[in-house]
């Protein structure tokens, strides 16, 4: 008779894994920021320069001794623009290059950018303390300068700092003062976006139908929009959305239409789009045991997280490469990709469960097959 006395400490060993478990929530979301750069005056160096150049080409004109303030201005803020959602540290240190010399020239719409970029990268990276900070700075500003469109602004990145942090309720009551001044100001863009996070939180909460609602009234609007580059740019999280609720509600041919068409609208920049499209594809094509496709999508997702370097994005990708790792019976290379999420972020409290579970199965099932041949 074989020693089987092995299986009980694989089992307590992988089990342990759950009592380490966190309970903080964090998403992904990306908050697109508006606002106006002043240091136009010198032509070599304009914000419409700035468009068409990357970070790196940008830091080589750094190094002109000759260049006045107003230009290394224009510079930090673009740099720090370029850095947003690809490398969030150099976006950071870029941001507060940008805020010293913004304060220095007493240029607030510079200021107000500047705190913008670096709240948002905070926020991605999990300070949400620092992110509030820069949010606060930036509702005095729009107090102080009458500014509503600040003013909104200000309302917005809270939400989604909060947002960020699974704090859905109040992330809302935040996203629905923004929704109710963007209508007072007849702002189709950002209407959309407010709609799009108010469904996806309420998905979030359960609330399938108020979720359902909110995307009705998002595509409304969505559709009244005449710039077609706002309509690719706002539409996919809304698409990606009722991919989500068909999922829940098990009609997978309905939610790969929608995956798809979220796919292919979104362009190759839009990366957090990509990536949530990318991990829906996944899930459906696992669904329909469909390994090959769904392999395919996993990966094309984690290559998106990758890029973004936001951790739930992370999370996600790397769960459902497990799960389909798992369905094929590679419980190794599963344990592998569980273990990469792991230790990502064990405190992840929608995807970490998953996750460990994952671990867990991946050693327990091997020992279960040799107990039972």
């Amino acid at each position: 008779m074989e020693d089987k006395s092995f299986v009980f400490p694989i089992m307590c060993k992988v089990l342990c894994f759950f009592s380490t478990l966190k309970y903080l929530l964090i998403c992904a979301f990306m908050l697109a920021i508006d606002g106006t750069v002043t240091a136009q005056d010198d032509n070599s160096v304009t914000w419409h320069y700035i468009q068409y150049h990357q970070a790196d080409s940008l830091k080589q004109l750094l190094k002109n001794d000759l260049l006045t303030d107003n230009q290394l201005l224009t510079l930090y803020l673009g740099i720090s623009d370029k850095y947003h959602g690809i490398e969030l540290d150099s976006s950071i240190v870029y941001a507060e290059k940008g805020i010293a010399l913004a304060k220095k020239l007493k240029d607030d719409n510079s200021l107000f950018r500047s705190y913008g970029t670096k709240g948002v990268a905070c926020a991605f990276k999990g300070d949400f303390d620092s992110a509030l900070d820069c949010y606060s700075i930036i509702a005095e500003l729009a107090e102080k300068l009458k500014n509503q469109k600040w003013k909104v602004h200000s309302l917005s990145m809270r939400g989604f700092t909060y947002f960020q942090q699974g704090k859905y309720n109040t992330a809302m009551d935040y996203y629905l003062m923004a929704l109710k001044m963007h209508e007072i100001m007849e702002d189709d863009k950002n209407i959309v976006a407010d709609l799009g996070n108010l469904s996806e939180m309420n998905r979030r909460l359960g609330n399938t139908e108020i979720a359902i609602q909110y995307l009705k009234q998002a595509e409304v609007v969505g559709n009244r929009l005449t710039d077609y580059n706002l309509y690719q740019y706002r539409m996919p999280q809304v698409f990606n959305e009722y991919a989500y609720i068909y999922i829940i509600k098990g009609d997978y041919d309905e939610a790969l239409r929608y995956a798809m068409k979220a796919d292919s609208l979104a362009l190759e920049g839009m990366t957090l789009n990509k990536c949530e499209s990318k991990f829906l594809l996944a899930r459906i094509y696992l669904h329909w045991q469909d390994y090959d496709r769904a392999l395919q999508y996993a990966r094309e997702s984690y290559q998106r997280a990758d890029i973004l370097k936001d951790v739930s994005l992370y999370l996600k990708a790397g769960k459902v490469l497990s799960d389909i790792l798992l369905a094929q019976g590679k419980y190794r290379e599963a344990e592998i990709e569980a273990l990469r999420a792991w230790q990502i972020d064990s405190t992840h409290l929608e995807a970490s469960r998953g996750i460990a579970e994952n671990i867990a199965k991946a050693n327990i099932y091997p020992a279960l097959f040799i107990l039972f041949r």
